[in-house]
This record gives structure tokens, C-alpha cells and sequence, in this order.
């Protein structure tokens, strides 16, 4: 809430476009992209717990308590950060803050489905293609970034961390999914 009252707050024409861009940004983040892609703790937390065989009540209490641990240690935070951090690799703080709003609505929506993707279809081809796209994506990004001049000066150096990061992101998906078969 806090957010979209600072959007709709000190209007200006140095800001209007980037309090636009971070209102839609908001707006898909909290609105629709909920509806849209289930939460990956939630469908992993379901899915560890349906094994189990509980009866509905226990099922029930079982999931609360886990998703409320995961809150109260941050784990939901996590996309917030990723998609914060690998912004800053594609985008320097300032010079075009409507383009940086939208890269992080971008790689917020990605970091949001890829692990749905990948746990939900757990197929060779299916993380393949949505590794495929994720590079695509991000080549995307760059170029553009490149193109209107956001590019940080460290921007080989932290191409490389962006992409340990995702591969490790990946992996780990894939590990969680490949221990519950």
C-alpha cells in the first residue's frame, strides 16, 4: 500500500514516467501475477506434505506452519532481492529510472515463473526452453540497456554473478524437485 500512495504522491515532470512505470510494475506484481503463477513455496510445501498422507485437518496445519516459517525467515523476500540485484547488472542506479522499474517488474515476473515452470513440468525439454527463454530475456535486457546507455560500468563483472546466480537458482530447483521423486 505504501507503494502505490508514493506513486500517486509529488508528481512532477522529471518523475511522472517512472511513478507510472513503478504503479503498472505494482499493480502486475501484487494484482495479477499472483493469479496468474502460483507461489513456488507454497506448490513446494504442498507437494513435500501431500507425500505424507495426512488427513486434510493435518495437511492443513502442516502447510500454515511451514509458510509461516519460510515468512518469519525471509525466504519469501527472495525474489525481491534477485530481482533487485540483477537489475543492478543491467541497469545503473539513475540514469533512466523508468527503464530500471520496468527490468525489475521484468525479472520479478521471471523469477516468479521459471521455478514454477521447472517444478511443476519437471521434463529435460521444458528447463531447457525455459532456460533458453530466461537467456533470451536477458540478452534482451542488456541490449537495450546498452542501447539507451544504462549499462553499468561493471557490467561484464557482474554478468558473470547474474549468471552463477540463475545457475544456482536453477540448480537448486532442480534438486528440490529431482529429492522428491
Amino acid at each position: 500500500m505504501k507503494k502505490i500512495f508514493w506513486c500517486f504522491s509529488g508528481f512532477n515532470q522529471y518523475n511522472w514516467s517512472y511513478k507510472l512505470v513503478a504503479l503498472l510494475g505494482v499493480i502486475i506484481r501484487v494484482g495479477f501475477l499472483p493469479l496468474m503463477v502460483p507461489n513456488i513455496f507454497d506448490v513446494v510445501a504442498e507437494y513435500f506434505v501431500s507425500q505424507l498422507h495426512l488427513p486434510q485437518w493435518a495437511y492443513e496445519i502442516i502447510i500454515r506452519i511451514i509458510l509461516y516459517i519460510f515468512e518469519c525467515i525471509g525466504v519469501y523476500y527472495i525474489f525481491y532481492w534477485l530481482s533487485f540485484a540483477t537489475v543492478g547488472s543491467s541497469y545503473e542506479s539513475g540514469t533512466v529510472p523508468p527503464w530500471g522499474s520496468f527490468c525489475y517488474t521484468l525479472y520479478y515476473i521471471a523469477y516468479m515463473a521459471v521455478p514454477i515452470l521447472i517444478f511443476q513440468f519437471f521434463y529435460w525439454w521444458v528447463i531447457s526452453i525455459t532456460f533458453l527463454g530466461y537467456i533470451i530475456i536477458c540478452t534482451l535486457i542488456y541490449f537495450l540497456s546498452g542501447i539507451i546507455g544504462t549499462l553499468p560500468e561493471s557490467w561484464k563483472i557482474t554478468i558473470i554473478i547474474h549468471s552463477v546466480l540463475v545457475a544456482i537458482a536453477f540448480t537448486v530447483v532442480c534438486l528440490i524437485k529431482g529429492l522428491a521423486f
